[in-house]
């Protein structure tokens, strides 16, 4: 496989690049993460569709469909987010009838932080508990999640394919 790309899409991905750097914070990457940036970007704008990312690069299905993707204890649920009114970064979640903890029984999600993967395993940003049960969550994306001190600066847009466990 060549290492060079053609103009127009190296054009696209330099403007995919600054699209990501803008939403996420991100400094400047390398010319090889820089690729791997693009690529998920090109898998997010390919599994959220077009419409939402003309509009914002995050929407609530993505983040609905990253949460249980990003902490094992919630593989299987099917969360419900919405936009926190006045931001474009936070979004209020909702498992109905809370996490099964298994053996984790006396486990509380109250103030439980997990950081947020998107569907190419890219961590986005980040979620926290809002009470024992993990009833209720909110998500940051991008730099909120790094103000919010639920990741660190240099853990956002690092490769985290698999879901945590704690």
């Amino acid at each position: 496989m060549s290492d060079t790309l053609p103009a127009d899409l190296a054009a696209l991905g330099d403007e995919l690049q600054r699209g990501v750097q803008r939403e996420l914070g991100l400094r400047r990457r390398s010319r090889h993460r820089r690729r791997i940036a693009v690529a998920s970007a090109v898998a997010v704008v390919g599994i959220g569709g077009g419409a939402a990312a003309a509009t914002s690069l995050f929407g609530k299905h993505d983040v609905e469909a990253s949460l249980p993707a990003s902490l094992a204890y919630i593989v299987g649920y099917k969360p419900v987010c919405e936009p926190v009114e006045g931001t474009s970064d936070t979004f209020s979640c909702r498992i109905d009838g809370g996490v099964r903890k298994g053996d984790n029984a006396k486990m509380s999600f109250d103030d439980y932080a997990t950081n947020l993967s998107n569907a190419a395993g890219y961590v986005i940003g980040g979620c926290r508990g809002q009470d024992r049960d993990g009833v209720g969550w909110v998500c940051y994306i991008g730099q909120k999640a790094v103000d919010e001190k639920i990741i660190s600066q240099d853990f956002l847009g690092e490769y985290a394919p698999a879901p945590g466990v704690g």
